[in-house]
C-alpha cells in the first residue's frame, strides 16, 4: 500500500493509536489529529486518500 495515507481523527488517544497500529500492519501510512482543528491543517498540508473519524 506504498503512498496510501489514512487520517485519523479521534479525541481518545488510545482509540486513535489502536486504529493505527492495525492499519500500519497492513501497510498504510497512518495521520493522527486528535480534533477538528488538527485535521483540517493536515488535510491542508498532506491531503490523505482516505479519513476515518469518531463522528460523536
Amino acid at each position: 500500500m506504498v503512498g496510501r495515507s489514512i487520517l485519523i481523527v479521534d479525541d481518545e488517544a488510545p482509540i486513535r493509536e489502536m486504529i493505527a497500529v492495525a492499519l500500519e500492519m497492513a501497510g498504510y501510512d497512518c495521520i493522527e489529529a486528535e480534533n477538528s482543528q488538527q485535521a483540517h491543517a493536515i488535510i491542508v498540508d498532506r491531503k490523505p486518500d482516505l479519513i476515518l473519524l469518531d463522528w460523536m
